[in-house]
């Protein structure tokens, strides 16, 4: 008869306590400031965490690169800057972004 171990679940406090912690920045951001830019905070925040949680980060992408050749992340870098420069250059050729 074999045994078999079952790893037990990761954890889901840091992630629930990160997420608290952004909604609750957000909404005092919110309240001194504008609606917009507590919004703002939490798509910035939440991407970030999913960002990191992916480990989708620009060392560790030229980490790769360097040690074993790949260059999967550096082009998953590329494109994302390319989509942000295509997306954001008229606003900066105009000067204005939504009216301001």
């Amino acid at each position: 008869m074999s045994t078999t171990t079952v790893a037990a679940p990761q954890s889901y406090r840091v992630p629930l306590i990160a997420t608290a912690a952004i909604v609750l920045g957000a909404l005092l951001v919110g309240m001194v400031f504008e609606a917009n830019t507590g919004l703002l905070m939490i798509v910035g925040g939440l991407l970030g965490m999913v960002l990191y949680h992916a480990a989708f980060g620009f060392t560790s992408a030229w980490r790769v690169f360097i040690t074993e050749r790949r260059g999967r992340g550096l082009r998953a870098q590329m494109v994302m800057l390319a989509i942000a420069v295509v997306l954001f250059f008229p606003a900066l050729g105009a000067g204005t972004l939504f009216g301001t």
